[in-house]
């Protein structure tokens, strides 16, 4: 595919679920509708230099999960959960025209890509799963909760910079930012960040958000659900890893066995459609259908 000298144009989303604003971004592109759903932390618009070599094959839209981007965050993020965010999404689905479309779901967007499978099945024709973060439950003797590392990183995470530029720099040195194509990190910058009143800029996803869903994703309100759903879901399914992956050895072939559905491995580790977003896009173009 050759290589665009930039990411298309894409029309602002908002709707309102519940009285809560869910934003998100239509690139447009003709064919099949393909629904892009982020990791935690980021937004739709980290898909950007992905979605540059898929609209002249598909029509590609993505929605801020709740709490990121622009989206609202819950009312309470102690009692939020998964299957409320893939609501959220379903309900975007049920006001938008069309039939069904293909979900590619990123880490936490592969959680939700699964539970909008279940709630809405006949509106998912495919699924393709992006390093989901589908943990299966342990036993219930071993259902203890304890501190997240991921958690409790993400809840010190600088939010307030002076500027983009001081964040492009530092960004640039430091992972898992540092691994991303440049094309990625300046999506993440214009679309991950916005400006405040005082001149400074922040990110659009608050810390305690993206720790919130790192506590949660190892249990009843995160992944477990999803993870009892793989085996029931009828619409085809692919999951796909990054050969380097930081996550637990053999949890994707554990997933795909689960589902009885492939796995496939692709260059990078849990980030590697940012890492690799031209050879993501060759991959999805060649499984979506």
């Amino acid at each position: 595919m050759p290589e665009p000298e930039a990411a298309p144009a894409a029309l602002a989303l908002s709707f309102e679920v519940e009285g809560r604003r869910i934003t998100g971004l239509d690139w447009g592109g003709s064919g099949p509708d393909v629904l892009l759903l982020h990791p935690n932390g980021f937004c739709a618009g980290i898909f950007d230099p992905v979605v540059a070599h898929l609209t002249d094959r598909f029509r590609c839209f993505g929605l801020d999960l709740c709490g990121h981007g622009g989206s609202d965050g819950p009312a309470d993020l102690d009692r939020f959960t998964m299957e409320g965010i893939a609501e959220d999404v379903a309900t975007v689905l049920d006001h938008r025209p069309g039939s069904s479309v293909r979900v590619v779901g990123h880490s936490l967007g592969g959680v939700v890509a699964t539970l909008l499978a279940a709630i809405r099945p006949q509106r998912v024709a495919q699924l393709v799963l992006l390093e989901p973060v589908i943990i299966p439950p342990p036993p219930l003797s071993d259902r203890t909760e304890g501190p997240s590392p991921m958690s409790e990183a993400a809840g010190r995470r600088r939010r307030v910079w002076t500027s983009r530029d001081e964040m492009r720099e530092r960004f640039r040195t430091v992972a898992p930012l540092s691994g991303f194509d440049p094309a990625a990190l300046e999506a993440y910058l214009r679309h991950g960040v916005r400006d405040r009143p005082d001149g400074q800029v922040e990110l659009a996803c608050d810390p305690a958000m993206e720790a919130a869903v790192f506590a949660c994703t190892p249990g009843p309100r995160g992944g477990w659900p999803a993870w009892e759903h793989l085996p029931r879901l009828t619409a085809p399914l692919t999951i796909v890893s990054g050969r380097d992956t930081n996550l637990p050895d053999g949890l994707f072939e554990q997933q795909a066995r689960h589902a009885g559905c492939d796995h496939l491995r692709a260059d990078g580790g849990h980030l590697f459609p940012q890492e690799q977003p031209v050879a993501t896009a060759a991959l999805l173009a060649s499984l979506l259908r």
